[in-house]
Formats: C-alpha cells, sequence, structure tokens
C-alpha cells in the first residue's frame, strides 16, 4: 500500500507539471485566428503603450466598433467576462456585427464553457457563411473539445475559404488529421520543425488523455525531428513515468477504466459534493458531472452556508492524486486545501460548490438528463 501511495503522489507531482504547462503547449500551436487576419474588414490595433490608456477608457454609446475594440483588448489580457460585456453590447448595437459573435465565442472558450462557444460560432456563420476564420476558430473550439472529426471538417472548410493561405488554419488542420491518426498533409515535406510542432501538440492530446503510451511515441518522434523543440523531451520523461505508474497501479487493482474505455489514474476515493452556492440541484449536477468522467461520488450535501463566493477542492492526505484529477475535471475551480479528515469514513476528497460556478452550470447540464 505504501508503495501504491508513493506512485501516486509522484503521479500527482507530474500531472500538476503537466497541467500548468499544458496551456501554453497548445497556445504555442497554433489557435484562434484574428478577422484581421482573413478578408474580414480591418480594425485598428493597439500598441503596448497605450494599455493604460485603454485600461480606462470607456466605449462611445451607440458606436459597435469602439465596444468591439474595448472587448479584443480585455479578452487580449484574460478579462474575457468584460469582454464579453463589450461584445454584446457591439451587438445590442448592431445585431449583426459577427466579429462581437466570434469574440464572445472565443472567450467562452477560454473560461471552458465550450458549448456555449459553438453556439455563438454558429451563430455568426448563420451571418455571414463565407468567413474562414470563423470555421477555424469553431474548429479550434472542437479540437479543445477533442470533437476531432468535427475539428478536422471545420480546419477543411477553413481552408477551402481561405485558398490555403493562412499558415494558421493549415497547422491547426494538420493537427485535427494527427489527432485522427492520418497521415499529415504533404504540401510541406522540408518544413521538419512544422511536423515536430504537430507531433509534440498531438502528444500532449493523449496524454492528457491518459494515452501515455501513445504520447511517449509522439514525444520521440518529435524529438527525431526537432532535438531543441522546446519540452519535448520532459514530455517523454512525463509520459513513461506515467505509463509506469499506470502499470503498478494495474497490477494491485488500484486502477480504473473511465467511460470511453481509456486508462484513467482516478482511484476509488470518495468523493463528496457540498453546494455553498444555493442554486438548485447544484451538487447534484456537478455530482453526476464527476460520475461520468468515472470518480467515485458517495455523498451530496448542503454547505453550512450558501454564500461562499470561491468553489473549493478538500482532500486528505492520501487522496491528493484523485484531489488533482477532481480539480481539472471541474472548469473553473483553483483553489485545493489539504485537510485532517472528514465526518464520514468513505469521503477522501469533499468539492465546495462556490458561487463562481453558478455561471458555469452549462458545463455540468448532462447531470440533468
Amino acid at each position: 500500500m505504501k508503495k501504491t501511495s508513493r506512485i501516486i503522489l509522484i503521479a500527482a507531482v507530474v500531472v500538476l507539471f503537466m497541467s500548468v504547462n499544458s496551456c501554453s503547449l497548445i497556445n504555442y500551436f497554433s489557435g484562434y485566428v484574428k478577422s484581421w487576419e482573413s478578408q474580414a474588414p480591418g480594425r485598428a490595433t493597439l500598441g503596448d503603450g497605450l494599455d493604460h490608456f485603454m485600461g480606462s477608457v470607456r466605449a462611445p454609446l451607440g458606436n459597435p466598433d469602439a465596444h468591439y475594440l474595448l472587448g479584443d483588448y480585455y479578452q487580449g489580457r484574460g478579462r474575457h467576462r468584460e469582454a464579453i460585456e463589450e461584445f454584446n453590447k457591439a451587438i445590442r448595437i448592431d445585431p449583426r456585427y459577427v466579429r462581437a459573435y466570434n469574440g464572445i465565442a472565443v472567450s467562452l472558450d477560454q473560461m471552458g464553457e465550450h458549448e456555449r462557444a459553438l453556439e455563438q460560432f454558429q451563430a455568426a456563420l448563420m451571418i455571414q457563411p463565407d468567413l474562414d476564420y470563423l470555421y477555424n476558430n469553431m474548429g479550434y473550439s472542437l479540437l479543445l473539445q477533442e470533437r476531432y472529426e468535427e475539428a478536422a471538417e471545420a480546419f477543411e472548410k477553413a481552408a477551402e475559404l481561405s485558398g490555403g493561405k493562412i499558415s494558421r488554419i493549415q497547422n491547426n488542420l494538420a493537427l485535427a488529421r494527427s489527432a485522427l491518426g492520418m497521415e499529415t498533409p504533404a504540401e510541406r515535406p522540408g518544413d521538419t520543425k512544422h511536423r515536430a510542432l504537430i507531433e509534440f501538440t498531438a502528444a500532449n492530446m493523449r496524454l492528457k488523455n491518459g494515452r501515455f503510451e501513445e504520447a511517449r511515441e509522439h514525444y520521440s518522434r518529435a524529438l527525431a525531428l526537432d532535438p531543441d523543440l522546446r519540452g519535448a523531451r520532459k514530455g517523454t520523461e512525463v509520459a513513461t513515468l506515467l505509463a509506469d505508474v499506470r502499470r503498478s497501479l494495474s497490477e494491485d487493482g488500484s486502477l480504473v477504466l473511465d467511460g470511453r474505455g481509456d486508462m484513467a489514474l482516478l482511484g476509488r476515493d470518495g468523493v463528496e459534493i457540498s453546494n455553498g452556492n444555493g442554486v438548485r440541484h447544484m451538487a447534484r449536477d456537478v455530482g453526476a458531472f464527476l460520475k461520468k468522467q468515472g470518480f467515485n461520488v458517495v455523498r451530496l450535501t448542503n454547505a453550512d452556508h450558501f454564500q461562499y463566493g470561491k468553489a473549493s477542492v478538500y482532500y486528505r492526505g492520501d487522496a491528493e492524486f484523485t484531489a488533482l484529477r477532481v480539480k481539472s475535471a471541474i472548469p473553473g475551480i483553483t483553489q485545493m486545501k489539504k485537510v485532517g479528515g472528514f465526518d464520514r469514513d468513505n469521503v477522501q476528497v469533499k468539492v465546495l460548490v462556490g458561487r463562481d460556478l453558478a455561471d458555469r452550470r452549462d458545463a455540468f447540464k448532462e447531470g440533468d438528463k
């Protein structure tokens, strides 16, 4: 048992490293296309010297472009709720303002609200169905959700509309095809760094999905193509270690298969969901959401009051790995705290649902089914 606990602790540290690093990996690869990179109408650009000014500026009433620019400024600095507010103001002035719908969708994606993001992309495409950047960005949203076939279709449409002239779209298409196990396009056979980056990002996605052996193979191919690729060597080490951890846990029966049949290091630690925001059925919905991902939800409760602002994960010292997985699975949770124990012996991890998760309820809507 002690050996398994040590292995789980090592894995927890590794997963924490990768969870911090993975965002930069996928953004480094490609991502969204801005409207001004496409055939869409141009827009003003902001220099860094205007940061202080833009931080206090207010858009003039009745000008959708001004609201869009302010929203774009907020979005570029990670202030997504403020960005969405400005984009919505632009749409209220001009309901056919396509770039504002796209802006809302991109911010929702960054907040983990992928289904709502897709609704915004689709609304934009109903207004103007011939914009390459909309298909690319919708494809990227699908890529983040690991819906690779749909992502590839969207990228193919974007590539067709752009005439193959936007390299970011081509990169995204190559990544989606790689994730599907297809051969990457042969248009650029001499660009080894480009191919290495495709292998690297495919490896990172497989690592995130618990497909550690496949991840190790992709990291190795990335290193062979570009020995200096940042993070690839460390990724190989991480994938190898996690493959060994999985093997060890499988041997002593601590490994659980998730709903897709992939290996997931979830263990059988009991998870309690406690409603701390007062939203009806919130604990039930979050619990159902976690159950679908293979977690052992054993208890639903109400907290001592409903005024908790921030959601948190509490855990016993021997359940740190499960706590990390729970934190990673629930969009929006940033706080974790180790505790001595809980009032029920079958609870090793407790999720306190705060007010900050109320706006993200759509992410747990499968719990209502």
